[in-house]
């Protein structure tokens, strides 16, 4: 018998966040939640290319839109 194990993971992040509190897009996080990843470290930049939210825990990223200085305008914002 041969058996084959699937080890690769799939790991999606959102293109859309809307921070409104309706339960829908109020956070960015990856779905579904990924089992398996050793490690993965995410960096959230604004237009003007600042950081604005670091994450090095691949099951810790659930941005809530807001910084140290209070919550972001809307806009577009980059991540790595």
């Amino acid at each position: 018998n041969e058996v084959c194990v699937d080890d690769c993971f799939y790991y999606e992040l959102p293109n859309l966040v809307t921070v409104n509190n309706d339960g829908k897009n109020d956070f960015f996080e990856p779905f579904p939640i990924p089992y398996g990843v050793a490690s993965a470290t995410f960096s959230l930049y604004n237009i003007w290319g600042e950081l604005i939210y670091y994450s090095d825990s691949p099951l810790d990223i659930k941005w809530d839109g807001k910084t140290k200085n209070g919550s972001v305008s809307d806009g577009v914002y980059y991540y790595t």
